[in-house]
């Protein structure tokens, strides 16, 4: 079993299933840097269980998540190698196991760009995603400009990342 020492983070092991939930309900399951460790730390051990052969990451609450909880976010030093949002992004890149999403409401930010990194994702219908980077003064992160223009082209890439618009998924979506 592989604890969450984060309320706001829901991982349960059902062999062979891991899941990661996203449980802020309150924030639109925005994420905190508690909730980036303990993510980073369920992924970083399921390489290491071997009765663990899926990880379902999800959201609570009718929302995937918000994105990153900005306040959480300004308070917390510099980017470093081990700041929980690297670790995460990194365990989530390297991870061993395959990684499922199911997408249930906004995934917002880094909500939408960590699907570029699954190797499933489901989202339901009504689900909306958005790369609002440009709207909030932000650079892209996670791999999203290189990897969002490969799948699209560039001219559907530019659309979703120069205006910052809420999209859905069509049934085939790239990733």
């Amino acid at each position: 079993m592989i604890p969450s020492d984060c309320p706001q983070l829901l991982v349960e092991q059902r062999q062979p299933l891991l899941t990661i939930g996203f449980h802020r309900p309150k924030y639109k399951n925005a994420l905190t840097l508690a909730m980036y460790a303990a993510a980073a730390d369920a992924l970083e051990q399921s390489d290491e269980i071997d009765n663990v052969r899926v990880i379902l990451i999800y959201g609570t609450a009718g929302y995937f998540t918000s994105g990153n909880d900005l306040k959480d976010f300004r308070q917390a030093s510099t980017i470093h190698e081990n700041h929980p949002v690297v670790r995460f992004m990194r365990a989530l890149q390297h991870c061993r196991k395959p990684v499922v999403a199911s997408v249930r409401g906004p995934a917002v930010g880094i909500g939408t760009t960590l699907l570029f990194h699954c190797d499933l994702v489901y989202a339901a219908q009504g689900a909306q995603l958005q790369l609002p980077f440009v709207n909030l003064g932000l650079c892209l992160e996670y791999a999203a400009s290189y990897l969002l223009p490969r799948w699209l082209g560039h001219a559907k890439a530019a659309e979703l990342l120069l205006l910052g618009e809420a999209f859905s998924c069509k049934s085939r979506a790239p990733w």
